[in-house]
């Protein structure tokens, strides 16, 4: 899998869709890719937690934990809580 980083919005200057250009390179050569643009990047702001609520649970599991904050936005797609990369 390839992990391509997206510029920011201002760099891009508000596109909604962009070309994506692929460069591999080696000592020996270089090969480009360009990907039309047909690719739909969707910007948003990246969550803020201001509260977390209970702060503690039980040593088993299975605690429901709540968020409050800003930009929680779930038209996005899924939001996901992982605890310790877990």
């Amino acid at each position: 899998m390839l992990v391509c980083v997206v510029p920011s919005d201002d760099m891009i200057r508000h596109q909604d869709y962009v070309s994506i250009k692929l460069i591999m390179r080696d000592l020996k050569r270089s090969f480009s890719y360009t990907v039309p643009g047909d690719v739909k990047v969707l910007f948003y702001q990246p969550p803020e937690v201001s509260k977390l609520s209970p702060k503690s649970g039980d040593i088993n599991g299975g605690t429901d934990v709540y968020l409050e904050g800003f930009f929680l936005d779930m038209s996005y797609g899924a939001i996901y809580c992982r605890f310790d990369g877990i």
